[in-house]
């Protein structure tokens, strides 16, 4: 019972913890332009380990790419 009260005790604070504590940094977040080529975003999403990235227009964020939309885009794109 040693491992499910440690267990109990940790998701317990997690769950206290503030989202702030929590998120990504704003200087970490990785983005790329609505005109980006899908590759880009698929050397990306390769090269780091992160499975979204925001898309930015003058420093606005106008969606969201994930590596899911990334393979759908290529898949559709070889058929």
């Amino acid at each position: 019972t040693g491992m499910v009260e440690v267990h109990r005790y940790y998701t317990e604070e997690l769950f206290e913890k503030p989202v702030g504590e929590l998120m990504t940094k704003a200087a970490d977040i990785i983005s790329v332009a609505p005109d980006a080529d899908v590759t880009d975003a698929v050397k990306i999403f390769m090269d780091t380990s992160v499975h979204r990235l925001l898309v930015m227009t003058k420093g606005e964020i106008v969606g969201i790419i994930s590596t899911k939309d990334a393979l759908r885009a290529l898949m559709k794109n070889t058929q």
